[in-house]
């Protein structure tokens, strides 16, 4: 069922026009854009495996150097990983294991943003989570930043910046 309730879309995180102009359409509609009733209008990837609690698909906004960037989105509308039942848990863990087997990621992220999108650096509200997998071989190959907290600057100006650590000696 689709959640009109709630947080509204955090269109200040946005990273591309595309991306904000599907969660304007979905504003103005009052759909949740993750809501599977929804999701095909304003999600342009297929979904790669349905379960009982959650849903695989490719992210259509996926980060700069990634091989893999893939959503695990709750089939039920929650807002927060505080929501998800037990049976949802142990769903979610057994996800990662087979995607992270099949698709053989060697080493990547599980990122998992929560609540206050102000806080998380989110723009939706309805739950997921992604598996982050970098593609060391892409030209020009940088780290893959995950932005945790909203800011004045959007995030797409962010990514142009320089990334948010010293060149320095690391200090104990």
């Amino acid at each position: 069922m689709s959640q009109t309730t709630g947080r509204p879309q955090h269109m200040g995180n946005t990273r591309f026009e595309d991306q904000r102009r599907k969660m304007e359409e979905a504003a103005r509609l009052g759909h949740c854009t993750f809501c599977l009733e929804h999701l095909a209008k304003y999600h342009d990837a297929p979904i790669l495996w349905h379960g009982n609690y959650w849903i695989v698909t490719n992210n259509d906004y996926p980060y700069q150097n990634t091989k893999h960037h893939l959503l695990l989105i709750t089939i039920r509308h929650i807002e927060d990983m505080a929501e998800l039942n037990p049976a949802e848990w142990v769903e979610y863990g057994k996800i990662i294991k087979m995607f992270v087997q099949m698709k053989r990621i060697s080493g990547g992220a599980v990122f998992m943003r929560f609540g206050d999108e102000n806080h998380s650096g989110g723009t939706l509200p309805h739950f997921h989570a992604h598996i982050i997998a970098p593609d060391l071989t892409a030209k020009d190959y940088q780290p893959i930043p995950c932005y945790v907290g909203a800011h004045r600057k959007t995030i797409a100006e962010l990514l142009k910046a320089k990334p948010p650590f010293s060149e320095g000696k690391r200090t104990k």
